[in-house]
């Protein structure tokens, strides 16, 4: 399943409009640092009520921090529409909405519950992977930009190749971070004496329930459909159908189920 990347397919030409435009990107880029950050730096917050070691509060967490991932593959994803400026801030956008994950997650590192702990550190390892490629991406434009018009232009066919690249590196990614998004649910599980999965959740009817309905709202009722052989999935979207699956799976019990 393969990632829109039409942010990457940017049109190329020479000439001094690209001269101007990085003298109007400079003062872009400061804005685009500036004016969007403190409003959702004042939103993502995480649930500091919420204790640690709770394998209910983990996954509300869990998805509260999938939505931000979303909404950052939105401004990631937005096609280019002729302003070099405004793909650049869309890329920094992204980057600030992928941080507001770590934010909410970052409380439960510290988790005395081994399932809860590993599963966060996968997460915050693959969105230092999602953040630097994005990073990259950014550099990889600003430089095209930079030779744009001059002799050190390296040609259509290398940019193409360049840009190839980088989305390659993208689309690894977001592989990892819903792939590490789907172990999360390994907290939700219990083991018996020699290890082994016992079909049982360590959460009650209620709170699988509102894990269910937080999912629908966070990302529509299409994910109680499951995944359809013949329909293409981003890997975000697919995480979000395969996490609500699991949770609808009527072979795992809840543990106020006798």
């Amino acid at each position: 399943m393969a990632l829109n990347r039409s942010v990457l397919l940017l049109p190329v030409r020479r000439g001094r409009s690209f001269r101007v435009t990085c003298r109007v990107l400079a003062i872009a880029l400061i804005i685009s640092v500036l004016v969007p950050a403190t409003a959702r730096a004042a939103s993502c917050m995480p649930d500091f009520t919420a204790s640690n070691n709770d394998p209910f509060a983990y996954l509300k967490s869990v998805v509260q921090s999938l939505t931000w991932a979303g909404q950052g593959l939105v401004y990631e994803e937005k096609p280019f529409d002729g302003s070099w400026e405004r793909a650049v801030y869309n890329l920094k956008s992204a980057r600030e909405y992928y941080a507001c994950v770590g934010t909410i997650l970052a409380g439960f590192v510290e988790s005395k519950d081994d399932k809860i702990k590993g599963t966060t550190e996968l997460i915050l390892e693959a969105l230092d992977l999602l953040r630097f490629s994005n990073e990259q991406v950014e550099k990889e434009l600003v430089e095209l930009l930079n030779q744009a018009g001059t002799r050190q232009w390296p040609g259509n066919g290398t940019v193409s190749e360049r840009l190839a690249t980088t989305r390659h590196n993208l689309d690894i990614a977001w592989e990892k971070l819903m792939g590490s998004f789907l172990m999360t649910t390994y907290a939700l599980v219990t083991y018996d004496d020699r290890g082994r999965l016992t079909h049982r959740f360590r959460i009650t009817k209620v709170q699988r329930q509102g894990l269910k309905q937080q999912l629908v709202k966070e990302f529509g009722p299409s994910v109680r459909k499951g995944l359809r052989k013949e329909q293409a999935y981003s890997y975000f979207r697919a995480a979000t159908i395969k996490m609500y699956g699991f949770l609808a799976d009527p072979k795992w019990r809840p543990s106020d189920d006798s």
